[in-house]
């Protein structure tokens, strides 16, 4: 419910579009679904949905515990059918690529686009040359998260498109 204050009141005061993090959905399929319906009706252009269990670390920290595969996709697949607006943007967030490795988080995307993922938020990508590894399968947009103190360096805009972000 904080979220969705805070959602209004941005939305409120910009025409931009807002993308929401929906951290891990909150609990199960009835619960993304509300969230959704709830976000959507309070202005949100986009969601992302992250594969972390509850109880989630930030996604530049060490330990951090990842569900599998299959949890992940009934996520997105509650996200994607409580929607209204087919251009309601679902994002799927992996923290995967720290300890499952590249090749297995690909794979995790694939698997989140099938179900229905509009959009991959690969967190913590240590190596920007990763991110043409992820653009180079996947069919939809792939989204850089960089932070002054996170895993990630941090890009220009130009070297973000010449690696398919964008």
């Amino acid at each position: 419910a904080d979220v969705e204050i805070d959602l209004r009141r941005i939305t409120s005061v910009t025409r931009l579009p807002v993308l929401v993090d929906a951290d891990t959905g909150w609990g199960h399929a009835f619960n993304i679904a509300r969230m959704v319906r709830m976000f959507e009706a309070a202005g949100a252009a986009a969601i992302h949905i992250e594969d972390q269990a509850a109880a989630k670390r930030c996604g530049h920290r060490p330990n951090k515990d990842i569900v599998d595969a299959d949890e992940m996709c009934d996520r997105i697949r509650a996200a994607v059918l409580a929607r209204e607006d087919p251009a309601f943007f679902v994002i799927a967030r992996t923290d995967a690529l720290a300890s499952e490795g590249l090749a297995a988080t690909i794979a995790r995307c694939q698997a989140y686009v099938a179900a229905g993922a509009d959009g991959i938020f690969a967190e913590a990508v240590t190596d920007p040359q990763q991110y043409r590894e992820f653009t180079g399968v996947l069919p939809v947009p792939v989204l850089a998260n960089m932070t002054e103190f996170g895993r990630t360096p941090l890009q220009e805009l130009d070297r973000l498109r010449e690696l398919g972000i964008g």
